[in-house]
């Protein structure tokens, strides 16, 4: 015979018992997937709009150059011409102060041709592209070479004058140029 606890009805009844626990706890954990569902569209759906956020925008805005549009009609242009005081015969400065030169002759030809003043201002070599990029100078015509370098910052005109450097020696040299230029001798 089955104890007490153990008999068929009180087994029953625990079954049941389970049935409707595991029923409840379905019931329950589908009513709690629901309602986080349901809440998380409801907070999605009825959100409060941020507040507005200002933003900054910094932008660095190169001036316009003095030439970026034409002169108005009869006005006087002023040409700043920069050059390196001593590189005869295509730009020096006479103990006059007289700024002369092929680079100096050809900037007043163009200047004459036009009708505009020329300012010639001498400038150190080293920082003379500085000197227009930041717009102390308004061209540079100073026999300068175009290099790839300078062409990232400056812009080139058509070429007015083009040379090209040679080495002459006498007939009878047998020295390699290489040799002929590391020799520490005086070439001319």
């Amino acid at each position: 015979m089955m104890s007490e606890g153990w008999d068929k009805e009180n087994i029953l009844k625990r079954r049941i018992s389970r049935r409707n626990a595991v029923s409840t706890a379905a019931k329950v954990a589908g009513s709690a997937v629901a309602g986080l569902v349901i809440g998380g569209v409801a907070g999605y759906v009825l959100k409060p709009e941020a507040p507005p956020v200002e933003k900054t925008v910094t932008m660095t805005v190169k001036p316009k150059g003095k030439f970026t549009d034409p002169p108005a009609p009869g006005a006087e242009v002023v040409v700043i011409h920069g050059f390196d005081a001593a590189y005869p015969p295509f730009t020096e400065v006479t103990p006059t102060g007289e700024a002369v030169g092929f680079d100096v002759d050809v900037v007043k030809w163009i200047a004459n041709k036009y009708g505009w003043k020329v300012v010639p201002k001498p400038w150190d070599w080293a920082t003379i592209v500085t000197a227009l990029v930041e717009g102390d100078i308004d061209i540079i015509a100073s026999g300068m070479t175009h290099t790839a370098a300078r062409a990232e910052k400056v812009w080139y005109s058509i070429p007015y004058y083009v040379y090209y450097h040679h080495l002459l020696v006498l007939k009878d040299e047998t020295r390699t140029m290489e040799e002929i230029l590391n020799s520490g001798e005086y070439i001319s």
